[in-house]
């Protein structure tokens, strides 16, 4: 019998929307404006762009940057349509009200960039100068505004537009990208995301965030400290300054408290099961319910399927209390 650990709660997500092949869609044109942005909530950030000025065949992108207030267009390819109750670009038979000859659809070139790129104002998308590639078409310069760029190397007869809020166009990428501040301490080694904490050198340390504007701290466990030579957790006896450091870090799962709040408890966490579905439980209580959840109101999740594609069932009888595969399915 194996359980699937509470104490890595899984926490709802959103199921992006699948493209299908020869479905790919291309952002362009300018912002679409978004009159009521609670829709892009309702919608899961996907607008049918017929409902926004378009045809039937595009979609808009609600711009989280920007409140949900704009949109960036969205167009289906290779004669595919928006169905927007999948919220995926599908084939036409599946949506009827929507004929794809009467779409206004944007080409797509896989000409390749004719100069090396990126030059002193200009790049393509896909360039990696290192290798001698110089991306594809179109080619897009950068335009004199913050955040502006020319789609075309003529900036006489192009308009320009804009990156969403927030970003800048950054040539060696050739894409628009949040401008970073690093944090002082993560730009002090550009080779490493591990540094000494400052306020407890010994028994903790930094993890660096990937674009380095920030950073975790996190405990070494009990009994080790952090070697800053070796950026790892290890013994006392191979790090000198740290001879006399005592770290007793908790690395227990909280107990289970008296309270009774539901079926079964596991690792502070309190569980309910749910009476017409094996699958799914209820976290009544606990730090696995998560702030998401109102006072009084218990979180809904749902049993993985396990690596060999069995379904797991909750069992909530206590000293068990996870997801597991039913006895009869064994």
């Amino acid at each position: 019998m194996s359980c699937f650990p509470f104490n890595r709660i899984i926490q709802d997500t959103i199921m992006l929307p699948l493209v299908l092949l020869f479905a790919s869609a291309l952002a362009s044109g300018p912002p679409i404006t978004i009159e009521n942005p609670e829709v892009c909530v309702d919608e899961n950030g996907y607008l049918p762009g017929i409902d926004n000025g378009l045809d039937c065949c595009a979609f808009v992108v609600c711009d989280a940057a920007r409140l949900n207030k704009t949109g960036f267009q969205g167009a289906c390819m290779g004669g595919t349509v928006w169905n927007n109750d999948l919220k995926v670009c599908d084939d036409p038979k599946y949506v009827p009200d929507c004929d794809p000859t009467t779409c206004v659809v944007p080409k797509r070139t896989g000409a390749p960039c004719a100069d090396a790129q990126p030059s002193g104002t200009t790049c393509c998308v896909g360039q990696n100068p290192d290798q001698g590639i110089n991306g594809y078409e179109p080619v897009f310069t950068a335009g004199p505004s913050e955040g502006g760029y020319y789609v075309g190397s003529d900036v006489d007869i192009e308009l320009e537009s804009f990156c969403p809020f927030g970003q800048i166009f950054v040539l060696e990428d050739c894409c628009c990208e949040y401008e970073f501040v690093e944090d002082a301490i993560c730009a002090e080694d550009p080779e490493s995301f591990f540094f000494a904490n400052p306020d407890d050198p010994c028994c903790s340390f930094l993890q660096c965030w990937a674009n380095r504007t920030g950073y975790d701290t996190l405990n070494c466990m009990g009994g080790s400290v952090y070697n800053a030579e070796n950026q790892t957790c290890d013994t006392i006896y191979n790090v000198m300054d740290c001879m006399e450091a005592v770290c007793d870090n908790d690395f227990t799962d909280p107990p289970c408290d008296d309270s009774g709040l539901g079926d079964c408890c596991r690792a502070g966490t309190w569980f309910n099961a749910v009476a017409d579905d094996p699958i799914q439980y209820e976290i009544v209580a606990g730090q696995g319910k998560g702030e998401s959840s109102p006072s009084g109101v218990n979180r809904l999740s749902c049993c993985p399927v396990n690596m060999a594609g069995e379904q797991m069932e909750f069992n909530a009888t206590p000293g068990i209390c996870c997801c597991e595969v039913p006895a009869e399915a064994l």
